[in-house]
């Protein structure tokens, strides 16, 4: 079963594979998990996620994992971390909390340098200018202007200004899921890099900056790996 879990296969017989091996009644599974972690795609992430909060002791190899920087915390969602953070088991729930609040003091300590920024008076005009020239290559506003690369800069409306700096200063402080940098060997020799856009049964469509896209088929890939980073880092 865990040698179906290849960039080769199609998902759905990922996801079936999955939840056999979730039936075995060991942590075996999830050491494995984490082992294969950065080949794996988000559908199958988000898969893997339900093995690793399926009972205690996997938990703990989960929270292991991100506090060796194995898997990000920005794989899990939200209400999974509130899960972690929630557990029953006292040590358990403190080692998720610390782990799961060390992006915002890291956050915290990056944008302490740019306060002078925050108190100065907005512009509207210029910012737009400023998002024009550098932002709206990847990212576009409520589906307008830019290119639809990158996460839509609609969705942080809300953030606290602090936040937004942090971000902009470090992309990779908080990857949202499926915009994370992935790294494509194909049999051919081939090395690509971009974000996957897109899967099927059959092939997987990676997109990259510019709005290029291409569609690879499943039997031509090697080998199919997460580099753990934000595409918007590469380009800064």
């Amino acid at each position: 079963l865990q040698g179906l879990l290849t960039p080769q296969e199609q998902p759905s017989v990922k996801l079936a594979a999955l939840r056999v091996l979730n039936l075995v009644p060991s942590t075996a599974v999830s050491e494995f998990l984490v082992e294969q972690w950065p080949g794996l795609t988000k559908e199958i992430r988000d898969a893997a996620v339900r093995v690793f909060m399926s009972d205690i002791d996997r938990m703990n190899i989960l929270i292991t994992a991100m506090e060796q920087n194995k898997i990000s915390t920005n794989s899990v969602s939200f209400w999974t971390g509130i899960a972690l953070m929630q557990v029953g088991d006292d040590k358990l729930r403190d080692r998720a909390r610390a782990v799961f609040s060390k992006n915002a003091e890291e956050a915290k300590r990056i944008a302490k340098a740019y306060q002078a920024a925050l108190e100065q008076q907005a512009d509207a005009e210029k910012g737009k200018t400023v998002y024009m020239q550098n932002c709206a290559v990847c990212h576009q506003v409520k589906g307008q202007y830019g290119v639809a690369f990158g996460p839509d800069l609609g969705t942080i409306h809300n953030w606290k200004k602090e936040d937004i700096l942090a971000n902009i200063l470090d992309p990779n402080l908080s990857i949202m899921a499926g915009y994370d940098l992935w790294e494509i060997i194909l049999n051919n020799g081939e090395s690509l890099q971009g974000i996957i856009a897109g899967e099927t049964a059959s092939a997987i469509t990676i997109k990259n900056m510019g709005n290029f896209e291409k569609t690879l088929r499943l039997q031509d890939i090697k080998s199919l790996k997460s580099l753990s980073i934000s595409a918007m880092a590469v380009r800064l």
